[in-house]
This record gives C-alpha cells, structure tokens and sequence, in this order.
C-alpha cells in the first residue's frame, strides 16, 4: 500500500484498483499460505521431565517476522506488523510475543485445537516451498497423536524419526 500510493508511481494508478489492507479477518485464500512460506515453521517439540515417565509432546505453528521482513513489509517493529499476527490470531487461535533482544514479533500455537485449525487451513491452501513436506510431517504427529500412538514406544519412535526430518 505505501508504495503503490506513492507519487513516483502516479503514473500507473487507475481508479479501478483499491490497494488497502484487507482487514476482515478472511482467511478464505492462500494469504495465510504465503505468509508462512516466507515467514512460517512447523515444530515439533519432545519435552522429558523427570516428573513423567513419558515426554510431552508439543506441535508448534509459528510465524517469525524477522528484522528482514520488517523492510520487506515498508515498516518497523509497529502497530501494522502487531496487527496482521492479530488476525491470524483470531483466525487461529495461539499467542503473539515480542522478543525485545531481536525486536521481532512473532505469533505461535501449540494447542491442539490451534493445530486442528491450521490442518484445516492448510489441507486446502497448501503451500508452495519445501515447508509443505514440513507441514505434512507435523500432521502426521498430530494425527498420531489423536489415535493416542504417542502413549506407546512404537508411536513415540514414529514421531522421534518424524522429527528428525525436519
């Protein structure tokens, strides 16, 4: 929007077209698609605590907007950035953080009603680059872990050589 809106550019403007931000919260398109494949990542994370006997298993979405992006995207660390992680937020569900040492924000789930969301979304939209095979390999644990594979040794290894393709 900044740079079509911009006087060198007058000369290609026509009326017909409406360059605003589309703020309505729309996920029905491969925005969010494209955003993760510049931005995105698929984490699968195994935690052992010595309070369990089994690890925790957590699946993390995350987009990380790094200084990069900043000047990609015309802007700061500002309002604008905060504003689409929001939306995908609300779409989602999940959490936006700042890390104040890379003054970056990012947006992550790791619940499994967020994760079933981005399933949904991304089994229609699919994505273009190599985190397509990323994305397929953390729907592969998550439906491991909805057959409750994870409770047992043969599931757990499944998900451990899963993640070490990552």
């Amino acid at each position: 929007n900044n740079i079509i809106n911009n006087d060198k550019y007058k000369d290609i403007k026509h009326e017909a077209f409406n360059f605003t931000l589309n703020s309505s919260n729309n996920f029905n398109n491969h925005w969010l698609a494209g955003f993760t494949d510049a931005d995105g990542s698929f984490q699968i994370k195994i935690i052992n605590r010595t309070s369990k006997s089994r690890p925790e298993i957590r699946l993390n979405y995350q987009i990380a907007l790094p200084p990069t992006s900043r000047s990609r995207l015309g802007c700061c660390a500002d309002q604008k950035k905060f504003f689409i992680l929001e939306m995908i937020k609300r779409f989602i569900g999940g959490n936006i953080g700042y890390r104040e040492l890379q003054d970056t924000y990012y947006y992550g789930s790791t619940s499994f009603g967020s994760a079933r969301k981005v399933i949904q979304y991304f089994d229609k939209y699919h994505l273009q680059s190599r985190k397509q095979i990323s994305y397929l390999r953390w729907r592969k644990v998550y439906l491991l872990i909805q057959n409750k594979e994870h409770l047992n040794e043969k599931g757990l290894k499944k998900i451990i050589i899963i993640k070490s393709l990552l």
